[in-house]
């Protein structure tokens, strides 16, 4: 018979040894079916006493039986509960006293019914501590289904999208924005804590509790939200002061012209496009990014297009100058070159 992970009858030989001379008396009184056999029994005090120290095992046996079958529930709960929360945790102590003393009332000689009914409610009384403390770490630890419904539109949210597409800037540290995102990710949810389920285990689903420690999940969520308002301020503002810069000016005039039109926009406003789009976000990283320029002199353009001034077909006309842009451009990024074309006049 086990209990909490231990054995609780000890001295196995000796104990089977008394319930073996009960049922040899048993066996030998139920043989004796007539009046003649019944007047040849002779049995010694010493077999006699052996038989009642058998009878006294086997009562003592059922007994134990009967106390561990009211307590097995209880203790295979806080035996798992211990090991979810840990040593050192107020009720885990308290848990593993009680396990001590429940250990020592099984093994006694003489099983008291009165301390065993004790012992369960202290287990019961125990199994509540341990229920209010699984439900305060649920609750502080994930979100719930409002919870998770906040979590959710900030995933939503113009300025969360905002953010992952600035974070591709040069200019920006994209990796404060991984590390937001992390956060948020590692923010679990669980829906709904039943304190009746938490009664016969602590566990939830394959979630395991542990003292709470530590913002709450809810504090956290408020605390992301906030860091990413404030990130997507300061990034507004270090776009637009950069921007400004007169320097930039010749980088965003050579922008394709709609590109060119927000970013005018952006630095006479200060506002981005809402919904900021990837044609914005490009434009802005390629002006940080600075433009490679490639110079093509129109006089050798001319001449690689006619060579000898000679007629040309349109299609070995536009082989021709495809080859030639390859060729001033080669070894360059094509969305940072611009190609510009010098005339007699730029001399």
């Amino acid at each position: 018979i086990e209990l909490w992970g231990d054995e609780l009858v000890d001295l196995t030989n000796e104990r089977q040894g008394r319930v073996s001379a009960l049922r040899s008396l048993a066996e030998d009184i139920k043989a004796r079916n007539s009046v003649g056999k019944l007047n040849k029994f002779a049995m010694d005090d010493a077999a006699i006493a052996a038989a009642k120290a058998g009878k006294a095992e086997l009562a003592r046996l059922e007994l134990l039986q009967k106390a561990t079958s009211k307590l097995e529930g209880v203790c295979g709960f806080l035996r798992e509960a211990v090991v979810c929360f840990g040593e050192g945790f107020p009720v885990c102590d308290d848990a593993l006293a009680l396990r001590t003393e429940i250990l020592a009332a099984l093994t006694a000689p003489d099983i008291d019914t009165t301390v065993v009914s004790d012992l369960t409610a202290r287990g019961e009384d125990l199994r509540k501590q341990f229920v209010t403390a699984a439900g305060s770490y649920y609750r502080h630890t994930f979100l719930d289904a409002a919870g998770d419904k906040r979590k959710q539109q900030l995933l939503d949210s113009d300025d969360w999208a905002s953010l992952g597409k600035l974070a591709s800037i040069a200019l920006l540290q994209g990796g404060q924005f991984s590390s937001l995102r992390a956060d948020l990710v590692e923010i679990k949810t669980l829906m709904q804590v039943d304190d009746v389920a938490l009664r016969k285990s602590v566990k939830v689903e394959m979630h395991i509790p542990g003292p709470v420690a530590g913002p709450s999940a809810e504090a956290r969520l408020e605390q992301i939200q906030v860091r990413a308002g404030e990130m997507l301020s300061t990034w507004h503002e270090t776009l637009h002061d950069n921007l400004s810069d007169p320097e930039l000016a010749e980088q965003i005039g050579l922008l394709a012209a709609s590109q060119r039109t927000m970013i005018e926009g952006f630095r006479e406003t200060g506002v981005l496009p809402a919904p900021l789009t990837d044609e914005c976000v490009s434009a802005v990283d390629q002006v940080f990014r600075r433009f490679e320029i490639r110079t093509i002199d129109s006089r050798q353009l001319l001449s690689h297009l006619f060579p000898g001034d000679a007629a040309a077909a349109p299609e070995e006309l536009r082989e021709r100058f495809d080859r030639y842009v390859s060729e001033a451009t080669a070894d360059a990024a094509l969305d940072r070159v611009r190609v510009i074309l010098a005339t007699e006049d730029d001399e």
